[in-house]
């Protein structure tokens, strides 16, 4: 009787330590860590030799039982694998981004986007209509503050660039907006400008554009710059 009993607590001894890796294992798949195929298949080895070893000879495991645990350790490894490949076709899309991107230096380029550059007292606004509306625009400083505002004018449907002069503000970058009164998706307000420079960080890929910043997937059309 104490043989079979110390036997029994060797075996729940055993199965505390094996299962746990094992479980932790399948949590550390499921919420996406690093875990690789090799080592679930090692857990589910070690699993099932400490069951082997510490089995009733009398009364032994179904085969199903090993079955199912085979197959539950076979399908995560074989979704760590394909998870593997996509992150690799990621990085490698990734690349092919930055390539197209930098493609785009020197070119014109247009996007969504609220923002223009004023140089020696004039700066550009584009933006597109659906339909024929009447439209607002106003300029922005830094701080958000109005500083300039064109009083509403009739523009058909399509895209427009409207011309600022006179303006009294020193050089550089400013916000905009332009609006229909009572719709406020009337509008889309685009930006445009040479690209200068391409910067691949945690945002994604983005084109530097006179000082601003622009996402790739937000490129409407790229042009040829003007000599």
């Amino acid at each position: 009787m104490a043989l079979e009993s110390e036997k029994t607590m060797n075996v729940s001894s055993a199965l505390s330590t094996i299962l746990p890796q094992a479980n932790e294992a399948k949590s550390l798949y499921s919420d996406g860590s690093d875990t690789s195929a090799d080592a679930l298949q090692t857990d589910f080895l070690k699993l099932l030799t400490t069951q082997l070893q510490y089995q009733d000879p009398l009364e032994p495991m179904e085969n199903t039982d090993f079955t199912s645990q085979l197959a539950q350790f076979s399908s995560l490894s074989a979704q760590q694998k394909s998870n593997d490949l996509l992150n690799k076709l990621l990085t490698s899309m990734g690349g092919s981004n930055l390539s197209q991107a930098v493609s785009y230096i020197g070119s014109n380029v247009v996007s969504e986007g609220n923002q223009t550059t004023v140089k020696e007292g004039e700066a550009d606004v584009m933006f597109e209509l659906g339909k024929t509306s009447d439209v607002t625009i106003a300029l922005y400083d830094a701080s958000g503050t109005e500083i300039q505002r064109l009083d509403p004018q009739t523009y058909h449907a399509g895209e427009w660039n409207v011309k600022l002069t006179d303006l009294q503000q020193a050089d550089g970058i400013y916000s905009f907006k332009a609006w229909v009164e009572g719709d406020s998706s009337a509008v889309t307000t685009l930006e445009s400008g040479i690209v200068t420079g391409v910067i691949n960080g945690a945002n994604g890929t983005e084109l530097n554009i006179g000082g601003r910043t622009v996402a790739l997937e937000n490129i409407r059309r790229v042009e040829q710059a003007n000599s």
